[in-house]
């Protein structure tokens, strides 16, 4: 990854201040990245592959083909989410139990993570089926 982050920076004429500006972060931060020292998280990732216009499989080094599909998660998906989530963890403060025993806080942090890809994954899925032909940017 540290390699292809390097490469499209420089494509795009940025420098490391530059897509730390972009992404909210320090420039270090950023710079670590491309170092491999240290790896952008999913909603960082995403938003590293929208700025570079890529699909986050080819920043991540599993394909070499740079086009990003219609139905890959973008960051307002990722923000979405994020509500969702937030909303539901809201809820589950009121308590959660399971067998009438309530859940500790690893089985709790298990079930969110559970139900966050799931979500992801089924919104993935719509966006493969629903999006109209028009705007799949099919080649």
């Amino acid at each position: 990854m540290k390699e292809r982050l390097k490469s499209l920076r420089r494509e795009a004429g940025l420098t490391q201040a530059d897509m730390a500006r972009k992404m909210g972060i320090t420039a270090s931060a950023y710079g670590f990245w491309e170092q491999g020292r240290n790896e952008p998280d999913l909603k960082s990732a995403t938003k590293l592959a929208e700025i570079f216009d890529v699909s986050t499989d080819y920043l991540l080094g599993r394909t070499n083909d740079r086009h990003r599909p219609y139905y890959e998660l973008g960051t307002k998906d990722i923000k979405e989410i994020d509500a969702l989530m937030k909303d539901l963890e809201n809820q589950m403060d009121i308590g959660i139990s399971f067998h009438g025993e309530p859940l500790d806080e690893q089985d709790r942090e298990v079930l969110m993570q559970s139900i966050r890809t799931a979500i992801e994954i089924n919104k993935q899925r719509a966006k493969e089926k629903y999006t109209p032909k028009k705007y799949r940017g099919d080649k």
